[in-house]
């Protein structure tokens, strides 16, 4: 998780700020969002001041926007199986989300997805090819299961802001080094119980293993507000791509100034969109 650059576990959540002034302060209303450790998804406080904007972390790659009362969520992996930390809630406490757009269809992406979407029946669900057929099997149907490509001409309007799905490329890992990764993890957890197990395996159910993540099913998002504040959302750090290139070449370039930030689960970041500051919550 970092500002400019927000990245956790291969993300990258790039915000384009001004360079850094001192941060604004926020008024009484805006405080409680920004403040809060409860997810707006959960019920928590909504942003509606038109300037303010949140980031709430919710673990892995799962990030939920907040914008003039509108809860985006960006991933949907919130049940984590039972030898991960819990991040404070389950996916059955999500009661709103105007859209959910995921960043690549395995498990610890958009496991939780489905579910929620067939309970927030109008709630639209993006995703790149892989992750929309993934989405058909578990009862998720157009025009909620929405297919992107990201190869242009894709966009999605909301109150203040548009979506934009830009094609990405998923991290591409060598076995000898995801084995080695998963003797590690072995090694400090142990192997699992057989109840351990069961539980993990209907987790790793509701992704997709469809070798065509990496290249084709893998989304950026750009955010654009009316005001020109602008946010790029990624959940793995794969190899560059044409669309993805000219803007962390231009971000590296033309802000040296960039920092990082590192939230705590349910934890809420939030920027002043119309002057393109971060918003200090005392």
């Amino acid at each position: 998780m970092q500002k400019r650059f927000l990245a956790g576990a291969a993300l990258c959540l790039c915000i384009a700020l001004s360079p850094f002034p001192a941060s604004a302060d926020l008024d009484e209303g805006e405080s409680d969002a920004c403040s809060s450790l409860t997810p707006a998804a959960i019920g928590g406080p909504v942003l509606r001041d038109d300037d303010t904007v949140a980031f709430r972390w919710l673990g892995t790659t799962n990030y939920e926007m907040i914008y003039r009362g509108q809860v985006i969520l960006l991933d949907s992996y919130y049940d984590r199986g039972p030898r991960n930390r819990p991040i404070g809630f389950t996916p059955d406490q999500v009661t709103r989300a105007d859209a959910i757009f995921l960043g690549h269809g395995h498990f610890d992406h958009m496991s939780d997805a489905a579910s929620i979407g067939m309970r927030l029946k109008h709630t639209p669900i993006v995703g790149g090819p892989p992750t929309y057929e993934k989405l058909l099997t578990q009862g998720i149907t157009p025009p909620q299961a929405v297919r992107v490509t990201g190869l242009g001409g894709e966009s999605f309007r909301f109150h203040g802001f548009t979506v934009e799905p830009v094609l990405a490329h998923h991290s591409v890992l060598a076995g000898t080094t995801i084995a080695a990764f998963h003797n590690a993890i072995v090694t400090e957890l142990g192997p699992p119980t057989a109840a351990q197990q069961a539980a993990e395996n209907v987790v790793l159910a509701r992704g997709t293993f469809d070798p065509r993540v990496l290249t084709v099913g893998t989304i950026a998002y750009f955010v654009t507000f009316d005001d020109g504040f602008r946010v790029v959302w990624l959940d793995s750090a794969g190899p560059i791509t044409a669309g993805m290139e000219p803007l962390f070449l231009t971000m590296r370039d033309q802000k040296p100034s960039i920092k990082g930030i590192s939230p705590l689960y349910r934890e809420a970041v939030c920027f002043d969109s119309h002057r393109g500051r971060p918003i200090r919550s005392e």
